[in-house]
């Protein structure tokens, strides 16, 4: 003869703070599909496309996918001035329209070594290039900590309302 077996299911909040963890770890496993993707999009639209990253190693690399004067003045546009991006943007020019204004001119009005001018302002260039995807870098950390937290997790388990035997295992 059959027999029924009642077990008792849990609401996140009613479970004990081991229990608790246990299911936070479960929620870790399931991995973050695309977790990125906003601070993509972000960079996308100030024309800055990333390639890839690698959060392990520190390292990024990406694109300007227009002049780079136009992408710091896209920033400033976009990004608050509390923003490292918002920062960096208007540091690079600054630099680059010192420089400008600064370079030697001959009598016509004209650059003088316009070939020296042109390098250093495309060292200045790629340098705003590196500073900007740092940034990026570091929002992606911070973004990804964020998504690892305890604060994070319990909000998308207490939103998905997933409900869990007495031990945090998942009730299904």
């Amino acid at each position: 003869m059959p027999r029924a077996i009642t077990k008792l299911v849990y609401q996140f909040d009613e479970l004990s703070e081991s229990a608790k963890e246990k299911a936070r770890d479960w929620w870790r496993e399931l991995g973050f599909d695309e977790w990125w993707e906003s601070v993509y999009e972000d960079a996308e639209r100030v024309h800055i496309q990333i390639l890839w990253f690698d959060l392990d190693h520190h390292e990024i690399k990406g694109v300007l996918t227009i002049e780079p004067h136009l992408v710091a003045d896209e920033i400033i546009n976009e990004h608050g001035d509390q923003r490292e991006t918002y920062k960096t943007a208007t540091e690079f020019l600054a630099q680059r329209d010192k420089l400008i204004d600064e370079w030697p001119k001959d009598e016509d009005g004209e650059f003088e070594d316009e070939y020296e001018l042109d390098s250093q302002l495309d060292d200045l260039e790629a340098e705003f290039l590196h500073d900007i995807l740092e940034d990026y870098r570091i929002m992606l950390g911070k973004e990804w900590d964020y998504l690892n937290s305890d604060e994070a997790i319990d909000e998308a388990i207490r939103i998905n309302e997933y409900e869990f035997y007495e031990d945090g295992s998942l009730f299904k």
